[in-house]
Formats: structure tokens, sequence, C-alpha cells
């Protein structure tokens, strides 16, 4: 199974845009297009990551140690879960990236084979944020630490692990129709890329790597 992640900081808009592309995707598929009938959509954390979080015991602190494996473990579990149920390509909104940036952590439990990067300017950021709910802020909403997150994003991603797997989009001045459409012939291209290596229609074989 083939993993892509999409990623950013807050305020670049990848759930809207995940929600978008999976019923773009949706669509397809109900005009019987094959081509996209072993992809599905997934985002981190999963409800099993909060489920596993409510199961700590109120008096419990849960320390930094605790977050990681729990977040490794989500993501392993979702993994095999949708491996499990067919799925050939699956599209996240969020992978280890996100981990990766927010942990400082090296080791994780799953690799994105490909990596879509929403960059946005600070600004424009910070301004779609102050239009959300407060329940929606995860508490990076700070023009200091959404610089230091957008810093740690460029200096993972642009490490030899990522370099030959990521697509950078930016989505300053883009209209989310627009960024569908661009992101999802970004996934098309991928797909394709693996078509040439493999038969992911029929066969659906992950390629050997070179």
């Amino acid at each position: 199974m083939f993993v892509v992640s999409i990623e950013g900081i807050d305020g670049t808009g990848k759930s809207t845009l995940v929600d978008k592309l999976e019923e773009y995707v949706n669509d397809i598929k109900e005009v019987g297009d094959n081509y996209w009938e072993h992809i599905q959509f997934t985002r981190f954390p999963t409800r099993y990551f909060f489920e596993r979080i409510a199961n700590f015991n109120s008096k419990e602190t849960i320390t930094d140690a605790d977050m990681l494996r729990l977040q490794d473990e989500d993501k392993l579990h979702e993994i095999n879960k949708r491996r499990q149920q067919g799925c050939k390509l699956l599209i996240c909104d969020r992978g280890e990236v996100s981990q990766r940036v927010y942990n400082q952590c090296e080791n994780t439990s799953i690799e994105s084979d490909f990596v879509i990067y929403l960059s946005i300017q600070l600004e424009e950021a910070l301004r779609r944020i102050s239009t959300r709910g407060v329940e929606d802020n995860l508490g990076f909403e700070d023009g200091d630490i959404l610089k230091r997150v957008q810093e740690s994003y460029k200096k993972v991603l642009e490490t030899d692990q990522y370099k030959n797997k990521v697509k950078f989009y930016d989505v300053t001045d883009a209209d989310y129709r627009g960024s569908l459409e661009k992101i999802y012939s970004y996934i098309d291209c991928f797909i394709k890329d693996i078509e040439r290596r493999t038969f992911l229609k029929d066969g659906m074989e992950r390629p050997t790597r070179t």
C-alpha cells in the first residue's frame, strides 16, 4: 500500500482540501471509474488515538513519551486496518512528517511514499486561523510559533529522505477549487509514476524500490 500525506502549517487548509479531494474522488467512483476504486482517505490523529488518550486515568500524567508512543500506534493501527480493507493508496491529512516537526522525533511507525506540502505566507495563515471557531484552535495560532513550525517543516523536507518524494504547492492566493484540481493532478501523476513501475490498476503490487 502506498501512502500520500498532505502536510503544512496550521491555517493552510489541509483538512478542507482533503475533504474536498475525497468528495472529488468519490464522484469519480460513482461514475464507474475503477482507477480510483482502491483509494481511501484518513485523518491523523484518528479516533483510535483519542480513545487511547481517554483510557488514561484522569489523575495520570501523560508524558511526552506516552504521546509519541500513542501517535506511532495510531498510525500503525490505521495503516494495518486500511491494508486489511484492501486499500492500495491511502491519502492522509497529516502523516509522519508532522510528527517529526512537532515532536522532533526521527523514527516513526510509517513512512509516506509521497508528500504534498502546502506552503503559505504567515500573515495569510494567521488571517485564516482568526476566522475559525475557538474550538478549532490547537495552540499554534501565534505568529512566532507558526514561523518556527514552518522552518521545521522546511528542514525536515529538505533532507535526503524526502527530497525526491515531496511536491510543494503555494496556497497563499489559491482558491480551494483551484488547489483541489492542482493537488488532484499531483496525485494523478504520482499514480501514473507507480504504474510505470508496476500494475496499479490490476495487480496493485508495491513496486520494488531502486
